[in-house]
């Protein structure tokens, strides 16, 4: 009766860890990071990966305000994230960043092994901005202006993004 028990939970505990995504502290996604902007969702188009696959979407943001990095106001980034929809075939890749039309967005972003820009640990390097406050992949709403000053302090103390 006790084997059974354990190999129950020991199957029930191993399932959850798939599900789980382990949380990045903030310092380790600036430190990380190419570049960390502030800026709008313009656009957002889908298309099949080079060998149809799977589906990869580039979001067009325009930057408007450079925390760290080279990026500069008024820039254009292109970010990708894996999944989307084609035709009538959709992809949703777990834990993958969703960008929504016009959406006011903070990002912590690095180029891949391909030269593709991506968000730092997927979702964790994107937060939505809403007014004074901004909410990430916790979705626990953190004041932006003591969130931007978290962050510059942070640059202070390290060396900053590479």
């Amino acid at each position: 009766m006790k084997r059974t028990i354990l190999i129950l939970c020991l199957a029930l505990l191993s399932q959850s860890a798939y599900a789980m995504i382990v949380r990045v502290p903030l310092e380790d996604m600036v430190h990380s990071s190419a570049d960390i902007v502030q800026g709008r969702v313009l656009s957002r188009e889908s298309r099949w990966n080079d060998d149809r696959s799977g589906i990869v979407t580039k979001i067009s943001i325009a930057v408007d305000q450079s925390w760290a990095g080279k990026s500069s106001a008024g820039k254009i980034l292109t970010v990708q994230t894996l999944g989307g929809v084609v035709d009538d075939i959709g992809e949703m890749v777990e834990h993958e960043p969703v960008f929504g039309s016009s959406e006011e967005v903070v990002l912590f972003i690095a180029a891949d092994a391909q030269g593709n820009v991506r968000c730092l640990n997927d979702e964790q390097g994107k937060f939505a901005v809403g007014g004074r406050y901004i909410v990430g992949f916790d979705l626990v709403p953190h004041n932006l202006a003591s969130f931007r000053q978290q962050v510059g302090q942070l640059l202070i103390d390290q060396e900053g993004p590479r």
